[in-house]
């Protein structure tokens, strides 16, 4: 292996290494509000088969789905909330 080729493989991994560095944040928060929509979605299932027979109902949409993943437990209360208000 020539020493141009050494320093165009050292090159590419220091690169590959420095991008995964830069792009780790925003993929760690990508992963994580990801994960929280999954979980606010069976939470909002389970709330809407749970509190049917009281009389909210909590429909299952992007909408809410977005809304419980970017805010969380307080989302998913604060839908709650807006349906017994309106």
């Amino acid at each position: 292996m020539g020493s141009t080729s050494m320093m165009f493989v050292i090159t590419a991994a220091f690169l590959v290494l420095m991008a995964i560095i830069i792009l780790a944040g925003p993929m760690a928060a990508l992963l994580k509000f990801l994960l929280r929509s999954a979980v606010g979605g069976v939470m909002i299932v389970v709330a809407d088969l749970l509190l049917k027979p009281v009389g909210i109902y909590i429909g299952l949409n992007a909408l809410t789905v977005f809304f419980v993943g970017l805010l969380g437990i307080p989302g998913f209360f604060t839908l709650i909330l807006i349906h017994k208000l309106l």
